[in-house]
This record gives structure tokens, sequence and C-alpha cells, in this order.
């Protein structure tokens, strides 16, 4: 926490748990391809201390999501339940996927991406003719342009993480967040493909792109500070040779105590659309680009029930958001004498979309009347069926037997739990 150092203990393994098997030398367990593997780990000096053993192959798990459906109890005294309880839902969990639809503002939606996948953040090209998307796979995160008039799908980038893939303007570039090892930034690549990948920014905290200002020279995006707040900065960017952009300082939009994300521009360029925690909830708020020095006021605040993600329609006065059940809402809006003037939000359709954790999970098409959304994942019947857990007993005496950094040779009591 001091130096910001990070060190790499294990690469393809995800759900990290350290448990204290001993007074000084510890395991750390952590699934990869659907095993659960331990290995002595001492949590003073950050280093492994020895070689990583398979102990179970029947956990659920998902490496779409990073997640393992297992816990522990984390006293190694020696109990009635003996040092160490560990439980774990048996099974494999079925990587997640999804289609990405087209939804009308009657509600019908119809295929947009054929394959299903592990899609996230659509963003439509300006003539609406490719859609950028994130699609993971099992532990890689890269962006993937569809071609709508040609049915194909292009890779752009390999092992870099990337999220929140937006288009510049003329439709030639991707800038992207960076995710891998080589730290957080903002990434530029050709769209087309050709050409690499690019660092456009480096970051000590992460950050995300989100819009573009109409002349394709200054870039809107969020991250988080020193403080650990969410704060949307702008970025001039020289663009003079497109495939070596060159930026300028980041500039902090605003400087408050609240979180700020998802900082949106308007076809004209005049206005920001963002979302702020300010009332204690999200909601959605626009002010002018730029903020009139020493002025505060300029504020106008969209949603009225909490709201996220905003997206300007580009041939019409309308701005839509996510409300908090995760359903499209659409406020119009006039602009008279310099000043804002937003409506009465209201309800766009009744579908609800796949709730991701605050990501971008839908785009408006530039016609304005329908949206690429990736809609809500209903649960499979058969994964209703009994949820089974297993209790293990004993566990941290079999961590120290299997993976040795010394101990006591009991063996595991396993208990069945169904309901």
């Amino acid at each position: 926490m001091k130096t910001g150092e990070v060190k790499v203990l294990v690469r393809g393994g995800y759900f990290g748990r350290y448990l204290p098997t001993g007074n000084a030398i510890g395991h750390l367990v952590y699934i990869h391809q659907g095993v659960l593997f331990a290995i002595p780990f001492d949590p003073a000096r950050l280093e492994l201390r020895g070689s990583a053993v398979p102990m179970l192959e029947d956990l659920a798990a998902d490496p779409n999501s990073g997640a393992g459906q297992f816990s522990f109890s984390g006293a190694p005294s020696r109990t009635a339940n003996g040092p160490g309880t560990f439980v774990y839902r048996n099974g494999k969990v079925s990587e997640q996927s999804w289609p990405v639809s087209w939804l009308d503002n009657s509600g019908r939606t119809r295929p947009l991406v054929p394959t299903p996948g592990f899609y996230l953040q659509p963003q439509f090209s300006t003539n609406g003719q490719r859609l950028a998307l994130v699609k993971i796979a099992r532990t890689d995160r890269d962006i993937f342009i569809y071609d709508l008039q040609r049915d194909t799908m292009t890779r752009l980038t390999v092992g870099t993480q990337a999220t929140h893939p937006t288009w510049s303007p003329d439709g030639k570039h991707i800038v992207f967040g960076f995710g891998s090892s080589g730290g957080p930034g903002l990434g530029w690549v050709g769209a087309d493909g050709s050409g690499e990948v690019r660092r456009l920014l480096d970051s000590k905290n992460p950050v995300a792109p989100h819009s573009f200002f109409p002349d394709g020279r200054r870039l809107a995006y969020w991250g988080i500070d020193a403080n650990g707040r969410s704060k949307v900065w702008t970025l001039v960017l020289d663009v003079s040779d497109p495939d070596h952009p060159k930026p300028g300082k980041p500039e902090l939009l605003l400087n408050t105590q609240s979180n700020e994300r998802s900082p949106t521009v308007s076809p004209d360029g005049q206005w920001i659309a963002y979302q702020s925690d300010e009332s204690g909830r999200y909601e959605v708020y626009v002010r002018p680009f730029p903020i009139p020095q020493g002025e505060a006021g300029g504020k106008w605040q969209i949603s009225t029930t909490g709201g996220t993600l905003p997206i300007w329609s580009r041939h019409s006065r309308e701005l839509f958001f996510q409300n908090p059940d995760n359903r499209i809402m659409v406020a119009n809006y006039e602009v008279k004498n310099e000043s804002f003037a937003g409506g009465k939000p209201r309800l766009w359709s009744l579908q609800r979309l796949q709730d991701v954790s605050g990501l971008p999970n839908y785009d408006v098409a530039p016609d304005g009347k329908q949206f690429a959304i990736v809609p809500e994942l209903k649960v499979p019947v058969e994964e209703k069926r009994a949820v089974h857990l297993t209790v293990l007993l004993n566990f941290f005496d079999v961590l120290r037997r299997r993976a040795p950094t010394g101990g006591c040779r009991h063996y595991p009591i396993a208990a069945r739990i169904f309901w």
C-alpha cells in the first residue's frame, strides 16, 4: 500500500484467497481451469514457498467473472470442528454467455450479434455499421468489432484486458482502457485491425474512456484519483498523425468530494452528461463545457429517481440513461440562450438489461430509434435445481499434508448438505 508495487504470484489463476494454516506460513488457494489449487505462502515476505497442488476438482467456479464458490473459517485453532472448516458448492458452473440484441421502443428484441458470448460494453460507430464490443473468454478480455453488413467479427486486441472501447468520430480508431500487466492507462488502435496497439496515456490508477468531442481532438474519460474517488477528466489530443496521436495534460472536470463517472459529450460538443453520487445515490447531471471558471452553477439534474450511463441521441433532443431497475429512460431537452432545460424522464422500454456492475450494457443506434443491448439473463430451469454444498472439516490439516509447511497429518471429514 505504501509503494504501489505489484507482485504477480500466479498467472492464469483467479479468486485467490489466503488461508492462515500456520503461525508464519499459510496457504494461497486459487482456481485454474475449474480446479482448486493450493500453494504455501509467506504473508510477511509475500513469497510462494513451494509448488502448487490440486485440491478439489468438483468446485463450482466461473472463469468469466473470476468467481469461486467457496468460503472457510479463518482461525487455525483447534476447535470441536478441527483446525479450519471449508465449504464449497459442488459442480461446474457453465460459462456465462448472452446475446447482443436489438431493442426498439415497442419492447421487441431480435438478434444483433448472432453468436452468443460473454459480451460487454457495446458501442456503435458513427455510421452505425459496426459495433465495438468487449468479449470475455476465461481470463482474456479483449475488443472485437462486429460488422453488421458483412456479419463478421474482427478481433482488435490480444492480452490487453481491455475495457470501454470508444470510437473516434471518423470511425477509424478505437480508444480503450488498459487492464494488462503493463499498468492502467488508455490504449489506441486502428478500428480495421491494422497497425499496432499503442499506449495513449499511462496512469497510476484505473481509467476508462467514454466519449469523444465531435472534432475528435478531445476525449472525455473517467478514472480513480489518488483518494479512491472516481473522477471525470478530459484529454486534448494532437491527431495530426492519426496513427500516432499525442496526448496533452489531463484536465479535471470537477473537483468535488463526490464520485463522478460515465461522461458523455453532446453531439454539438457544448454539454457533458455524467453520473454523480453527490445526492447519496447516482443521478444523471448535465453541465456546459467548458465549465465557466469560478462558477459552481450551470448544472442540471436529469434523472429524478436514480440514474446511470447517460447517452445522447445523435439526431434528436433526447438524453437516455438507465434507472436503478436496469431499464432505459429518456428525457427530452431544450437549449435556449445557452441555458439547458431537461424535460421529465419517462420509461423508454420495459425490457430489463443485464446488470453488469455498472459497466455499459447498451448503446443507441444513430437513428435514435433502437438500441444494441445486453438483455437480462434468464436463469435456465436446469440451474434452479437443488444447490449441493460440501463442508470439509480439518481442512487446514489436509492442506499442510498435501502442500507441506509442517504440522500434523489429519484427514478431512466431509459432510454434504442439500437444499
